[in-house]
């Protein structure tokens, strides 16, 4: 119940910034005593109320993190970056939550659990990976942004095939529709299909010549046009280790000749829905890569150089930002490739060691 009210406390219609912790404790079994003084900062009464749902839930784990961040908020009260933002979630402000659990398997019985002292969390973690390059956000309308655009195709050119071996053009639609996994079927097929040509759709001009639309193709990795070229722009997206082209080219037919002009216009619709729908939640994420070179989705506020770090306890991969000999998060983030519990290959390798990361 307290773990359960900490996820909801936003949503206490509070005049007080306190409030969003003090009107839960009359359903709660919290052991805080309500102080309005100034001698208690809001800073103070949110991490007493983390404090206290981890000693009452040991299994509780990080979960408050998703609603915290330096990257996404202000934080105009100076709030400790990894305590709850009640106040401007309150307010609208998107928390950030991704499917997935990329601690798994990772920390065993031996680490330390997560502790607080002071106005401190400190945490055993890894970190994995930097960032290295930030885009815009890859929202509907980012698209017509020559920023992102720019970043999309200088990393093709760089990257014709993803660091997990997927092509580079699947990777790119992955990441900024958050697709942990990506299923080859029809409708997947419908979705690549849409997506490639609402990229071309921002890429082209109205007066592009033959070897301007060349280059352009060229330059986001796909085929040039042709008798076949819906076919291999298809092989492009999905030409990887599991998938053969037989398999392809048997499967696109369905897309290539419908049954129905009806069925294909109401898949072709419906993938368009789709695909607007995961932009959408993009508004306060920008698209950015790693020095691997993964990509990812951070929070807005995010910065070149922060430490993609996956914590105990947390399930989402954390974007930390060195500050001295301490940390402050900067929010959670969304890397393609790193949210299942990949991030064991670092340790198994020596590239890594979990270390405790003390975050402010």
């Amino acid at each position: 119940m307290n773990t359960m009210l900490a996820r909801t406390g936003y949503i206490c219609g509070a005049s007080h910034p306190k409030d969003h912790v003090y009107g839960t404790l009359g359903i709660s079994s919290l052991r805080i005593v309500p102080d309005y003084s100034s001698d208690k900062s809001v800073g103070d009464v949110y991490v007493e109320f983390v404090t206290a749902i981890m000693e009452g839930d040991k299994e509780s784990g990080l979960f408050f993190l998703s609603m915290a961040g330096i990257g996404l908020f202000e934080n105009n009260l100076k709030l400790p970056s990894w305590v709850p933002n009640f106040p401007e979630i309150s307010q609208g402000t998107s928390s950030m939550a991704y499917s997935g659990n990329a601690s798994f398997g990772i920390f065993g019985s031996d680490v330390p659990i997560a502790r607080i002292s002071g106005q401190v969390l400190s945490v055993a973690g890894i970190q994995v990976q930097t960032l290295s390059h930030l885009g815009a956000s890859p929202t509907v309308e980012g698209f017509s942004d020559k920023r992102l655009l720019s970043f999309i195709r200088d990393f093709s050119a760089r990257h014709p095939k993803y660091a997990t071996g997927i092509p580079a053009l699947q990777a790119i639609y992955r990441a900024v529709t958050t697709s942990t996994t990506y299923e080859f079927n029809v409708s997947n097929l419908f979705r690549a299909q849409t997506f490639v040509h609402f990229l071309m759709n921002n890429v082209f001009v109205k007066h592009d010549d033959v070897e301007n639309i060349r280059r352009k193709l060229v330059g986001f990795g796909l085929p040039l046009s042709g008798p076949d070229a819906h076919f291999d722009i298809l092989n492009t997206f999905f030409s990887h280790i599991d998938i053969g082209p037989d398999e392809i080219e048997s499967t696109s037919a369905k897309i290539g000749v419908p049954d129905s002009m009806e069925l294909y216009q109401e898949e072709i619709s419906n993938a368009r829905m789709q695909l607007s729908r995961d932009l959408r939640v993009n508004e306060q994420r920008r698209l950015f890569e790693t020095d691997s070179g993964y990509l990812g989705l951070a929070p807005e506020k995010a910065a070149e150089g922060d430490l993609v770090c996956i914590l105990s306890g947390y399930e989402m991969v954390a974007l930390l930002r060195k500050c001295d000999s301490s940390y402050i998060f900067v929010g959670p983030c969304f890397v393609l490739g790193l949210m299942g519990g990949e991030a064991m290959a670092y340790l198994d390798a020596g590239q890594t060691k979990i270390k405790i990361f003390d975050i402010k």
